[in-house]
């Protein structure tokens, strides 16, 4: 697998409505650079940053702690950007990769990523999740009943979501509903094509 050609660090960026498959994918991958990477990407692997597990630690919680409405004001919304990217900036300028998962459901936020990879002087490849509303809401439900990740989302989250959707044309669009291994391997087919073009 060969996901670098440049030499330099890579921010790759999965966005999509909550219950899309974030936090496995961005899982499933830094696990697969760290083994597969070559030397490219060697052992170093990615860092992970999820908006959920920042989110809860700018609260001071752990991150299978619960939430209520103080946590998602736009307020702490804003600080949760400014610290994932600050994290990504400390992360990407001392040489190592990044997979930053996040809904990004506006195009401004999209290009807010572009700019920071931009700025760092990474290669970028951002991806759009997409899977239809019946899945997002069945994986959401699922999550809930297991309280086993850092999302507080749930159903009436994912539904205000969608009631507020604008259409995404400005990143690569994966279905996000079907096999992970399908999914995996077309995330790392994005990857390659940014940077055989590059």
């Amino acid at each position: 697998m060969k996901t670098q050609v440049s030499g330099s660090p890579f921010l790759l960026v999965l966005a999509g409505y909550s219950g899309s498959g974030k936090t496995t994918l961005a899982a499933h991958l830094s696990d697969k650079f760290k083994t597969e990477g070559g030397e490219a990407i060697g052992a170093m692997g990615a860092v992970v940053i999820e908006s959920d597990p920042v989110r809860k630690a700018l609260c001071g919680l752990p991150p299978e702690a619960r939430l209520g409405a103080e946590g998602y004001t736009h307020e702490m919304t804003q600080k949760v950007i400014a610290e994932m990217n600050r994290q990504a900036r400390a992360a990407l300028t001392a040489g190592q990769n990044v997979i930053m998962a996040a809904v990004l459901d506006t195009r401004e936020s999209r290009r807010d990523k572009e700019k920071l990879a931009a700025e760092c002087g990474a290669d970028f490849c951002g991806i759009w999740l997409d899977v239809p509303e019946a899945v997002l809401l069945d994986r959401v439900e699922k999550r809930a009943a297991a309280n086993t990740d850092a999302s507080d989302a749930g159903v009436e989250i994912v539904k205000q979501q969608l009631a507020a959707a604008r259409a995404v044309n400005d990143w690569p669009k994966i279905n996000a509903a079907r096999d992970i291994d399908a999914v995996l391997a077309d995330i790392l087919s994005q990857m390659e094509n940014r940077n055989s073009n590059a």
